[in-house]
C-alpha cells in the first residue's frame, strides 16, 4: 500500500506518493503544487526534481487533466507547456491560474528512450501506416465483392408487365391501386432453378400469369396465381422454376395466394 507524506513548502502544498519512483536510483519524482499569483503571472513553475529533457518522461497535470508538451506539427505548434530546464517548465498563456493544482511526475523507470528504441518505434509506425493502407484497399475490395454477391436487382411497376428471361432473379415490385398482371417469361432447361421474388405494394389485385406451357404450383398448365386482398399490402411470393416439371414452385410466401 502506498505511503503518503505531506509537507508545506514554497508557495503551496506538496504531496508525495510513495508508489511513484523513477529509474534505478529509486528517487521519488512526484510533486503536487498549488499555483501562486506570481506563478500565474510568470507561467513558470519548478517541478521539485530533475528530469531529462525532450524524451517525454515528464508528466504534467493541471487539476487532474493531462497536459501535453509543446510540439510542432506541420508548422503549427500544439501543446500546453514548454520544457524550459531540467527542473522547470513554462506554461502557455491561459493554461494555469492561481489556485490550480499542478502535478509533476516521472514514472519512466520501465521505459527505454534510447535512440535504438526510437528507431524501432519509427519502424513500427511505418509498418502500421502500410497496414492501414492495405486495410483500406481490403475494405474497398470487400465492399465491391459484397455488392456483387448481394446485389439486389429491382423492377418497379405500376401497370401490367411482361417479364423476360433477362429479368430472372430480380425482385419485382407492383405498386398499384388497380388490378394488374405480371406475366412470367417462357423458360426452359437453361433457366432451371432461377427465380422471381414478387411483391404487392398496394391494394390492387395482383395476378401472376404463367407461360402457356408452365404451371405455378398446383395451377393448371398456363395457369396463374393471384392475391386480391386489399389489406394485404406488402404481400410477397418467391417462385423458383423447376424445368423437369415445367413448374414454378413457391419457395416462400406472405399473404393469401390462390392458384387457378
Amino acid at each position: 500500500m502506498p505511503i503518503y507524506k505531506e509537507t508545506d513548502v514554497q508557495h503551496g502544498r506538496i504531496v508525495n506518493t510513495g508508489g511513484d519512483y523513477n529509474k534505478a536510483g529509486q528517487v521519488l519524482k512526484d510533486r503536487l503544487f498549488i499555483v501562486s499569483d506570481a506563478q500565474e503571472a510568470s507561467r513558470q513553475m519548478s517541478c521539485g526534481f530533475k528530469y531529462d529533457l525532450n524524451i517525454n518522461e515528464l508528466e504534467v497535470y493541471v487539476n487532474g487533466v493531462y497536459m501535453r508538451c509543446n510540439e510542432d506539427i506541420y508548422g503549427i505548434e500544439y501543446g500546453d507547456y514548454e520544457e524550459t530546464t531540467n527542473y522547470s517548465v513554462t506554461f502557455n498563456v491561459g493554461v494555469i491560474s492561481a489556485g490550480n493544482r499542478v502535478r509533476f511526475r516521472v514514472t519512466a523507470n520501465s521505459y527505454d528512450y534510447s535512440g535504438a528504441n526510437l528507431d524501432l518505434i519509427e519502424s513500427i509506425e511505418s509498418d502500421i501506416l502500410d497496414l492501414t493502407t492495405d486495410l483500406t484497399q481490403l475494405r474497398v475490395d470487400f465492399l465491391e465483392l459484397y455488392k456483387y454477391v448481394h446485389d439486389v436487382r429491382v423492377i418497379d411497376a405500376t401497370t401490367d408487365i411482361i417479364l423476360t428471361i433477362d429479368d430472372l432473379d430480380y425482385v419485382v415490385r407492383m405498386n398499384s391501386e388497380f388490378d394488374q398482371t405480371i406475366t412470367l417469361p417462357n423458360v426452359g432447361s437453361t433457366q432451371d432453378s432461377r427465380y422471381f421474388e414478387i411483391m404487392k405494394l398496394n391494394v390492387g389485385k395482383l395476378t401472376i400469369q404463367a407461360d402457356v406451357d408452365d404451371k405455378i404450383m398446383d395451377s393448371s398448365t398456363g395457369g396463374l396465381i393471384y392475391n386480391d386482398k386489399e389489406g394485404e399490402i406488402f404481400a410477397n411470393i418467391t417462385l423458383k422454376y423447376v424445368h423437369i416439371t415445367s413448374t414454378w414452385f413457391v419457395m416462400s410466401a406472405n399473404g393469401t395466394w390462390v392458384t387457378i
